[in-house]
């Protein structure tokens, strides 16, 4: 999928942390693109999950999971977070946008 996961050191916690991004474009010519890439960093589950914003659906990875990725469809953001503590237990967190 072409997208780059960083783990890095936290400076209060010392313990490793997946970093966040955001990319969100409103182009006549793409329309309502982008990607957020959050990220779950406290609680019992930790991992990451991207979300697409134009196809409305995203990809939730689970750290230490036998399965690879979990695809999920959600109308907006919000709702694919939703999804994912509903589901997963992940706790996402990172960069969004105005879904108005």
């Amino acid at each position: 999928m072409g997208c780059v996961v960083r783990v890095v050191d936290a400076r209060l916690s010392g313990k490793l942390e997946y970093m966040q991004a955001v990319e969100a474009g409103i182009s006549p010519w793409e329309g309502l693109a982008g990607y957020s890439l959050l990220a779950s960093n406290t609680g019992d589950v930790r991992g990451i999950g991207l979300y697409f914003r134009a196809g409305q659906f995203g990809f939730i990875f689970i750290a230490g999971s036998t399965v690879l990725s979990h695809k999920e469809y959600a109308h907006t953001l919000t709702d694919f977070i939703a999804v994912a503590r509903s589901k997963y237990g992940l706790c996402l967190e990172g960069g969004t946008w105005n879904e108005a």
